[in-house]
Parts: C-alpha cells; structure tokens; sequence
C-alpha cells in the first residue's frame, strides 16, 4: 500500500501544478514559448496516470474518480481560456492541450508565438 500512497500523492501534486499552470494562464502567462511547452508536460503525466489501470482498483476507485473529475474540471478551464489553435505540421499528432494557446500572455511568450509561429496574441504587462 505504502507505494498506492506514493502514487496518489505525486498524482494529487501533478492536479495542483497543472491548476497552477493554468491559473498562470489565465494571468497572461509570464514565460517562454520553451518554458510553456515544458509546463505542459504535467498534463501528459495526468494522462498517463488517467490510462494507467494500476490506479483503478477496488479500493482506489473514489479516490481515482476524484482525481478525473479535478482533472476535468481544470482542463475545462484551460480549454476555455486558451481558445488560440496552435498550428502545427501536417501529420503531427498532438494531444489537444499542446494545441491550444492562451489569449493573452506576457511579452515574452507572445513576441516568441508572432516571430516562430505568426500567431498573434493580447500582451499582458
């Protein structure tokens, strides 16, 4: 049990870094395009863990259910306020919140979205 515990604490920190993130979003996200990639990758471990069938036994289940509906409920909000389609190569399969960009961010990560991608975002100062 003591390794289900170690799991579900790590997987409880992941919810809040990504809650975190998004609320940093949300903010005018005050970083670069590099570090906003990065900060993404805390949702890919959510995904895996969200796959993993190791988590879904008898006695995790509402604790599991718990940890899906926080999930949701904060990709519900990231998907709101990061309404800009990314663009990116044909044939490159992304998961949807590597898609999506906030409305509005900091200078840096809206002048490296304009000169890499011409994608033009509100700057926040």
């Amino acid at each position: 049990m003591k390794e289900v515990d170690s799991r579900l604490v790590d997987l409880w920190n992941d919810v809040e870094s990504w809650r975190e993130f998004v609320e940093e979003c949300r903010d005018g996200y005050p970083d670069s395009l590099a570090e906003y990639e990065f900060d993404l990758s805390v949702r890919d471990r959510l995904q895996v863990a969200l796959g993993d069938e190791t988590m879904q036994t008898p006695e995790l289940v509402e604790e599991f259910r718990r940890f899906r509906q926080a999930v949701e409920r904060i990709d519900q909000e990231f998907s709101a306020l990061a309404s800009v389609v990314r663009p990116v190569a044909e044939g490159n399969v992304l998961p949807w919140w590597h898609l999506r960009i906030p409305r509005s961010a900091g200078r840096e990560l809206a002048d490296e979205l304009f000169q890499r991608l011409d994608v033009v975002i509100t700057v926040v100062e």
